[in-house]
């Protein structure tokens, strides 16, 4: 019974176009952590690097994608060319508690 009125409310939510996150429905603690989503869709077959907040947090190869937990709130997110370089323009995220906020480049 509870399973479907979890689902009740969660379809009846999407149909009215309200915004909430998974935390509110099922109860997560996400200890105010979201997620940067990067996707590598290189049209040059390049690796790219991926910065936030001026930190390296690794490098995808084309076709790869990562998520990167983060803290809640605004994000400076740039990614470059593995041989340096910017690949995309960079970009502020805004990431929310228990959510997920994607980028993807196709440099």
């Amino acid at each position: 019974m509870k399973t479907k009125l979890s689902t009740l409310l969660l379809l009846t939510a999407l149909i009215a176009g309200l915004s909430f996150n998974c935390s509110d429905i099922i109860g997560v603690d996400c200890d105010s952590k979201g997620y940067i989503q990067v996707t590598n869709n290189t049209k040059s077959n390049k690796n790219y690097k991926v910065i936030i907040d001026g930190m390296n947090y690794g490098t995808l190869a084309p076709g790869q994608g990562e998520n990167y937990k983060v803290n809640i709130g605004a994000h400076l997110v740039s990614i470059e060319f593995q041989e340096g370089g910017a690949a995309c323009s960079a970009a502020y995220v805004d990431v929310q508690e228990c959510q997920t906020r994607g980028l993807s480049c196709e440099s």
